[in-house]
């Protein structure tokens, strides 16, 4: 294989979004026009993207496989996105670890790809996210820890980036369940990972919560101001009941009822200096809430539609009422109307409404020195075909369809030349979710709106006073601002983080290791079990780390400052604050005699050589770069199947004639002082993949109820998942139980582990040993669970515990990296429970780390710098469709659930396709779903089951 040389540099924006030269920010805009035109003009250049993913099947079992096709669109232009070349899809459990994670090569806005569920696995309600790099620019914000767990870094900005967490990211849920004991025989039921302790129900229904939303965003004094509300349990089941409204000398002032899904609105006129509260009462239980101040300066607003309009009924206080304002309103952040209100005290404008985009709108209004006075979201539907089902199929009818017997389906209704995924189930071993969206609900309503939303469909099945009610209370409770329009319109207030990837875009720094002459206790501390520090809720508030950094400047093609990729590196605390050496290192210094790094890259260009190399081949693809900013950007070739990535850097000073030769990958020495030989710098990689999760809410771990005339089994229909809307869970309840380490949470290449801590600063660049080493991977891939205090450590080798008796040479074989093959966690605790009672007092979850070497005494190479086995772009399995044309049966029956899956299904001139397939090995009733958008962006889509013929 040639060697060639690629350029490795910062990949900026293309076209209109390429990054220019840097230059002093632009003056904030003075006027109503220049504020509006500069969030018109970002929405153009700067376009988000969305995604849908459509799955073969909305259930699964253990050893199935998922497949997948998912499609991106662009917000400006509402078309198949081509600002993204690279998709990220993440498989994750139940208790919130991941089980698997694949990049995706993308063309022309769409991908599609497999997942296998080995039986080895737990089952539970899994999700499936997907995202683009670029869609990690949005929606940025830090998730809940404790100020305790920031010491573990190297510096605070390394922590920061570890607990960077997102608003929203395209989330599926669906259920897993165990493999079946008999062939074709399915059953609700799930193993779960055990807890050592389940707390005993103490008799009460779930506590009761009450959340109000003001129209608007505020409450204006003296004015008519409508405020929207929801009641829901703390699982976030809804509950139906009434609501009540009283000042502070407890006077009723208003009254309210549920009207759709736990939520309703009130009207009322608040005073200033007044303070009110709501109570909420359903089921014999009370919720109550205080209701925000009353501001006297605002503008109050109230959005209605009929016959085709839509009406904005403004009312406005003090300084709002005393000079003209503007008004925007924008669907995914393309502009589509531009008011400016004279000043006034109220006022109605008036829109049609076949003017302005399908989907969610927001309205934002503001004066001309950029302040919001009111922002507002609401659902305009034009054309929008009942259900978003704009397709129709023929072929499949109300009978069962003999086994083996060959299929034969019309689809009907698309655009002409275009492609849709396609998928055939049997219906009676399907599941009625209430995560049922398709590609229009997703693309025009979910992407638009914060968290989970059950049931999308129901506002698309009639266009009727009740579902458009019902979209509105929606709207002004769940709406998320995925296009905010203080981001878009202050300048230098959007700052890009992360690069659109054509292939996947290494990114990292460069980092010095400086010398500290003293090494005091709090430093001794660091790398041991870290002890619990109690903090007061003040103490913790001062030391919130400092968001206040700024980085370099670049600009747009419209000439506004946008805020570079990273922030300048800054050193956490003092010398004595980084980690501790080890201890039989001389006084201040580590046992390499080498010293941690202080993150601050150095102040000359470092020259970092890269390169990339198919598994088993001696040369591949190599490169230089220099450093700016102590930064680099290095993008992948396009490869599948895995290569190895080597990465350097090195002193531009001490560059000879050579400095273009073969870099000479040194292997570790043998003894342990010499794993690494001495690295020159801290090399590390940025890590921007979401690692968060959330916890469910009840609709995302329950079924939704049949419909009637479906065609499920009828052990599934009547069973308890069904009637009783819980899934079989197979687990001992109310009791204490021992430790289960059967199944780990996470099996991982060791070398993996090593470079995951390295790069999120929770090492500095070479191997210390095993148990720095597994005290490091515990915080890591478990994290602090966000509790001011200890969970249990154990580190295990080869699965034996501390105690048992292990000569001291073998023993030591651990403390070197070229003896690990893998690492084994195995814990009780459940990400998406963090902060859960069943962690409090006595009840700590145990987390072990098992560190087992590789077989036979072999070894494995270990470099001084920087080394990766890259998993490159995965290529999806092939669906197995069998053919019984002319066959003797099989004597091993045909138990299919999914029997057709295509992801690229080719519509003819008329838009129109036919597929042809094989039933399973029984008669069978099925179901059809159909996802697709063509190139101009129209979105197709349809959905027929047995009770819909």
């Amino acid at each position: 294989m040639k060697r060639r040389v690629i350029h490795m540099l910062a990949i900026l924006l293309c076209g209109s979004m390429a990054a220019a030269a840097q230059q002093a920010a632009p003056k904030r805009p003075s006027t109503i026009e220049g504020w509006a035109d500069r969030a018109a003009r970002f929405g153009k250049a700067i376009p988000q993207e969305q995604i849908f993913v459509h799955m073969d099947n909305n259930c699964y079992f253990l050893g199935d496989t998922i497949y997948y096709k998912v499609y991106t669109q662009r917000s400006d232009t509402r078309k198949p996105s081509g600002v993204s070349g690279v998709l990220y899809a993440d498989l994750y459990n139940q208790d919130g670890y991941l089980v698997e994670r694949q990049q995706v090569e993308m063309r022309n806005g769409q991908c599609n790809g497999s997942f296998v569920l080995p039986d080895t696995l737990y089952s539970g309600f899994y999700e499936l996210r997907a995202y683009t790099r670029w869609m990690l620019n949005w929606g940025t914000k830090e998730h809940q820890h404790t100020r305790l767990a920031e010491q573990w870094y190297a510096t605070r900005s390394y922590a920061r980036d570890y607990y960077i967490d997102y608003d929203k990211l395209y989330s599926r849920t669906f259920p897993v369940y165990d493999k079946p004991r008999e062939a074709g025989v399915y059953e609700h039921n799930m193993t779960l990972r055990p807890l050592r302790k389940r707390l005993k129900p103490d008799g009460k229904d779930p506590a009761l919560e009450l959340h109000v939303y003001p129209e608007g965003g505020n409450l204006v004094a003296g004015l008519p101001c409508r405020v929207a509300w929801e009641g829901n349990t703390a699982e976030g089941l809804h509950k139906e009941g009434t609501l009540v409204v009283t000042d502070g000398s407890g006077k009723q002032v208003a009254t309210s009822k549920t009207e759709n899904r736990g939520r309703g609105t009130f009207t009322f006129t608040p005073q200033e200096g007044m303070t009110y509260t709501a109570q909420f009462t359903a089921d014999g239980q009370t919720a109550t809430a205080k209701l925000p101040q009353a501001q006297p300066d605002g503008c109050a607003v109230q959005v209605e539609q009929a016959a085709g309009k839509v009406s904005v009924r403004l009312a406005r206080a003090g300084l709002a009422a005393q000079e003209p304002l503007g008004m925007t309103v924008m669907c995914q952040g393309v502009q589509q109307e531009c008011r400016t209100l004279e000043a006034g005290k109220e006022q109605t404008v008036e829109m049609n409404a076949q003017s302005l985009c399908t989907g969610v709108n927001q309205l934002t209004v503001f004066d001309a020195k950029g302040r919001i006075w009111s922002d507002r979201l609401f659902f305009v539907r034009n054309g929008v075909a009942p259900m978003g089902k704009t397709l129709s199929f023929s072929g499949l009818g109300k009978e069962e369809t003999a086994p083996y017997a060959p299929v034969e389906v019309s689809i009907k209704g698309g655009v002409p030349g275009s492609n849709l995924s396609v998928a055939v189930r049997d219906a009676a071993h399907t599941e009625y979710l209430y995560d049922n969206n398709n590609i229009m609900t997703e693309m025009l309503l979910c992407s638009q709106v914060k968290g989970f939303v059950e049931n999308p469909a129901y506002f698309f099945e009639k266009d009727d006073s009740e579902r458009r009610r019902a979209l509105d209370l929606l709207l002004m409770i769940q709406g998320w601002r995925r296009y905010d329009w203080r981001t878009m319109a202050i300048p230098g207030e959007f700052e890009i983080t992360h690069q659109p990837e054509r292939t996947p875009l290494m990114t990292g720094s460069v980092n010095r290791y400086e010398a500290s002459a003293v090494l005091d206790e709090a430093e001794k501390k660091m790398s041991k079990t870290v002890e619990s520090t109690m903090q007061t809720e003040s103490e913790r508030e001062a030391q919130k780390p400092d968001k206040s950094y700024r980085n370099n400047v670049a600009e747009n093609a419209n000439g506004d400052k946008i805020r570079d990729v990273r922030e300048e590196m800054d050193k956490f605390g003092k010398e004595s604050e980084s980690q501790q050496r080890h201890n039989d290192a001389p006084q201040g210094q580590d046992i390499h005699g080498r010293y941690w790094s202080t993150a601050r890259g150095p102040k000359r260009p470092v020259l970092v050589h890269a390169e990339f190399t198919k598994i088993g081949a001696e040369s591949g693809v190599t490169g230089d770069m220099l450093t700016k900013n102590a930064r680099f950007s290095i993008q992948s070739p396009r490869f599948f199947e895995g290569c190895n990535f080597f990465l350097t850097a090195a002193d531009t000073t001490n560059w000879g004639r050579e400095k273009f030769e073969r870099h000479l990958w040194v292997s570790s020495g043998e003894d342990k002082n010499g794993e690494v030989n001495y690295p020159d710098f801290y090399v590390k990689l940025d890590q921007y993949n979401p690692r968060f999760v959330r916890p469910y809410t009840w609709y995302q771990t329950h079924l939704a109820e049949a419909p009637v005339g479906s065609a499920l089994n009828e052990d599934w229909l009547y069973d308890d998942a069904r009637t009783l809307h819980a899934v079989t869970v197979t687990a001992k309840k109310n009791s204490y139980t021992r430790f289960d380490a059967k199944k780990p949470a996470y099996v991982v290449d060791a070398y993996e582990a090593y470079n995951a801590v390295t790069d999120a600063g929770l090492s500095n660049g070479y191997f210390k040993g095993a148990l720095d080493f597994a005290y490091n991977i515990a915080r890591y891939y478990i994290g602090d669970m966000n509790q001011e205090r200890n969970y249990e450590l154990e580190v295990r080798y080869n699965s034996h515990t501390s105690s048992y008796h292990m000569a001291e040479g073998e023993r030591e074989m651990y403390n070197h990296l070229t003896n690990l093959d893998k690492v084994y966690i195995y814990t009780d605790y459940s990400p998406r429970q963090e902060g859960s009672k069943k962690y409090e007092a006595s009840n700590q979850p145990l987390v072990i780390v098992d560190l087992r070497k590789l077989p036979d005494e072999m070894v494995r190479t270990t470099y001084r710098d920087r080394y990766y086995r890259l998993p490159g772009f995965t290529m999806p399995f092939e669906f197995y469709q069998p053919s019984y044309a002319g066959k003797t049966l099989p004597e091993r029956k045909d138990y299919r659930r999914t029997l057709y899956w295509n992801p690229d299904v080719r519509l003819d001139e008329s838009g129109t396709a036919r597929i042809t397939f094989y039933n399973n090995g029984k008669s069978t009733r099925m179901g059809i779903s159909a996802e697709g958008m063509a190139s101009d962006g129209t979105l197709q889509s349809g959905l027929e089951m047995p009770e819909d013929r």
